[in-house]
């Protein structure tokens, strides 16, 4: 998006223009605000200690943040949900993921669980399950009856510390590096290349242009490079894998001796 100047690409303001863009052929679904806010601030990057709605918020700030989230970058960390239950999808996106992180980081070798921080297996435990259990109860008991939600403090600091080893320990891993940067060299070749089927009027008989024909003639009239990176975001990562290979990769034929 941003080699063709539109912005930036942002998972949380990509989910809201699925539902009420992409949606039934491109005319959406009809979705309170406030359930658009809550998906439109979802992120978990930014962990708080206490998590307080934007009750002032209002429908033209909320299209402001969703407009500023494609283009000004990091928008997407600095949003606050307008309601309570937004603040529960925002924590809920943190507690979903990180012990998963923990154990799936374990299972490839990455780290060994025996190199968990004690400051965070004494008061998180080992795995996801005991992680998840901790978190949901210590944000339950210290939120109950408050018009926000928040930690007790030992299991903010051990929650930030986990969080800080796997940003170091896992996410930053030499093989990870390595592995994402293709990931983005391959990504970037499919952006491309859709972009020149879609644009070019002699690339008839291509996927991307079956997609747009089937669309609203609303959806239509989009940006080429906004209906490529729409396209491209509804993929599986094996769909992904299978449309790299068959459009990059040379077709291997058998030889029969």
């Amino acid at each position: 998006l941003q080699a063709k100047g539109y912005g930036y690409f942002a998972h949380n303001a990509n989910s809201v223009r699925n539902i009420l863009f992409l949606e039934r052929n491109g005319i959406g679904y009809n979705v309170s605000l406030q359930v658009l806010d809550a998906i439109l601030c979802h992120n978990g990057e930014m962990l708080s200690k206490k998590y307080i709605p934007d009750t002032n918020k209002t429908i033209n700030q909320f299209w402001r943040e969703y407009d500023d989230c494609w283009h000004k970058e990091n928008t997407s960390k600095k949003i606050l949900p307008m309601t309570l239950e937004g603040c529960v999808v925002r924590i809920s996106d943190v507690i979903s993921y990180i012990g998963k992180d923990v154990e799936d980081a374990i299972r490839v070798g990455i780290i060994k669980q025996s190199d968990l921080p004690k400051e965070v297996t004494d008061i998180l435990g080992f795995n996801n399950k005991s992680m998840i259990n901790r978190l949901i109860g210590d944000l339950v008991i210290h939120s109950y009856e408050l018009p926000y939600l928040q930690f007790s403090n030992e299991v903010f600091e051990s929650l930030k510390c986990l969080l800080n080893f796997l940003t170091i320990k896992v996410h930053q891993h030499p093989v990870l590096v390595k592995e994402n940067a293709k990931l983005i060299r391959m990504i970037k070749q499919l952006y491309d290349i859709y972009y020149e089927e879609l644009t070019d009027f002699e690339h008839e008989n291509c996927k991307i242009k079956t997609f747009v024909a089937k669309m609203s003639s609303t959806y239509q009239s989009n940006d080429p490079a906004l209906i490529v990176a729409d396209y491209l975001s509804m993929m599986t990562d094996s769909y992904v894998l299978a449309e790299y290979e068959s459009i990059f990769l040379p077709i291997q034929h058998n030889e029969i001796i």
